[in-house]
């Protein structure tokens, strides 16, 4: 190859059956691999909320994951335990 006027132009010759036959071998590789797309795409279901790792006697939830909760705090503040909380 070499560039001529910002374009590259060919200075040898291709065999005329090379091109072809080197597509066609690209075209039966691809067919092959059996890549199809959906027609239809769904996403990914979402994923299943964390479980719950703390609660307290009137309910309340925490998960573990984040900043802790006041009520935590509070117990945790007032001497409690954060493991008296704890389930599962």
């Amino acid at each position: 190859m070499a560039l001529k006027d910002n374009r590259f132009v060919v200075t040898r010759s291709i065999p005329s059956g090379t091109l072809n036959s080197t597509y066609a071998r690209g075209c039966a590789i691809w067919r092959s691999a059996s890549c199809t797309c959906p027609q239809s795409f769904e996403p990914p279901p979402p994923p299943p909320p964390p479980p719950v790792c703390y609660r307290n006697a009137q309910g309340m939830r925490w998960d573990g994951q984040g900043e802790m909760p006041d009520w935590l705090r509070r117990a945790v503040n007032a001497g409690q335990s954060v493991e008296f909380f704890r389930i599962g």
